[in-house]
């Protein structure tokens, strides 16, 4: 049985069952509601397994199957990954075994990483949030804008082409990059 995170060994009530409230930490032990921190860690842990690898259903044909989290089963349980990944406890073996599998499926061998001895079916692919850089795009126009506002600023001679060139040059960037982020962005800037 392990020890509990203050060196104390957690006691069973009942022999059959072990303490879960003892078995796994909690950042405050002390408080009243550790048993509470240590269920809903618990409940994170069995919503991240099933997220990660499936859960065991069973067929209409009466055979057994493996089932992936769907619709809001699934966003409860990304939330408790997420939940667990952040924590200050260390990630779970079963955890870090499932991502791996969904990362580098390549990389598993039998018995495989999931309960049911079967490969997972799934795969975690890395992409991009939203379509043509989203917010990277907005802040990359927005530092353009900025640099030519600054340019004309500093010299009140400078024409705005001298100070588009002068941006373009700078961040090795063409000049029509630059004139799109001032149209993008000239009317909250007041640029042009």
């Amino acid at each position: 049985m392990r020890q509990a995170i203050d060196g104390q060994v957690p006691s069973a009530s009942n022999e059959d069952e072990p303490d879960w409230a003892g078995l796994f930490p909690v950042e405050d032990n002390s408080s009243e509601s550790g048993v509470e921190l240590d269920l809903e860690f618990l409940d994170d842990l069995k919503l991240s397994i099933g997220l990660l690898g499936g859960v065991h259903d069973v067929g209409k044909d009466g055979l057994p199957k493996k089932r992936y989290l769907r619709g809001n089963q699934e966003f409860v349980a990304r939330k408790a990954l997420a939940r667990l990944l952040r924590s200050s406890n260390p990630v779970d073996g079963i955890v870090r075994s499932l991502l791996a599998a969904l990362i580098d499926p390549e990389g598993e061998v039998p018995p495989y990483s999931s309960f049911d001895l079967a490969p997972i079916e799934r795969r975690i692919v890395i992409t991009g949030r939203q379509r043509g850089g989203g917010m990277i795009q907005n802040l990359r126009r927005l530092e353009l804008a900025v640099a030519v506002t600054a340019a004309r600023q500093s010299n009140s001679a400078q024409t705005r082409d001298d100070a588009i060139h002068e941006v373009a040059e700078r961040f090795s960037v063409s000049t029509r990059k630059v004139e799109e982020a001032l149209a993008y962005l000239g009317e909250t800037l007041g640029a042009n």
